[in-house]
């Protein structure tokens, strides 16, 4: 097994997964984040902060699934049996054992309340098509961020929610430029704080989301 280069760039990372018939492939992705020396390398002065709390409330959703666990209404006049049936979508449904989302229910009707990134998450993915909307969504939809950034030639480094509630403003105060993601919707009270306390200071928070500041995250201090 290979180690992942201390001296590497924070950013999107995936291992490639080849089967042994060389024709069906996965990429399976995971965040690399910054250290001091990586972040003055790059030359970094802003940073995007991933929505990994958004990832793991919709983490392996059923919400599509007709005779599926969903504890939502989707909404008035949907049609579950239109949406596209890729295989992002097929992969969904036939792998209930990878857990459910916070936005569906156990077999007793009670609601989903846990979600931990220790689970197979099956639309965390940055080639992931959103059935609904038939397009890119949370990482894959973030990735298109990142392809910009990289295109425009413009230092940056990633962090994550998760960053944002461990560390709050001491994992900011190097940037002078903070970009949100595109679906900023779950915070912990201190992810929330950490945002607030940088605008406060006259950071520069450039709010790319939808949805975004809107509902409630906790993190287990015993297993974050």
């Amino acid at each position: 097994m290979s180690t992942f280069p201390a001296t590497a760039p924070s950013g999107v990372c995936a291992v490639e997964l080849i089967m042994s018939n060389s024709k069906t492939t996965d990429l399976v992705p995971f965040i690399a984040r910054p250290t001091p020396d990586t972040t003055k390398v790059v030359g970094a002065r802003a940073a995007l902060v991933l929505s990994t709390f958004t990832y793991l409330a919709y983490a392996n959703e059923k919400l599509a699934d007709p005779g599926g666990p969903t504890l939502v209404d989707v909404g008035p006049g949907f049609d579950p049996t239109t949406v596209p049936r890729t295989e992002d979508f097929h992969c969904l449904i036939r792998r209930p054992d990878f857990g459910l989302s916070t936005y569906d229910v156990h077999r007793d009707g009670s609601g989903v309340v846990l979600s931990s990134t220790q689970s197979r998450i099956l639309n965390f993915r940055t080639g992931y098509r959103m059935w609904a909307f038939d397009r890119p969504r949370e990482l894959s939809a973030e990735s298109m961020m990142t392809g910009f950034l990289e295109r425009e030639n413009i230092p940056y480094d990633i962090l994550t929610d998760h960053d944002l509630h461990e560390q709050g403003l001491d994992v900011l105060k190097h940037y002078n430029t903070l970009m949100t993601g595109c679906q900023l919707e779950y915070l912990t009270l201190q992810s929330y704080d950490a945002y607030q306390d940088y605008a406060a200071q006259g950071g520069n928070l450039m709010y790319l989301s939808g949805k975004g500041f809107y509902w409630v995250a906790g993190v287990d201090a015993n297993r974050p």
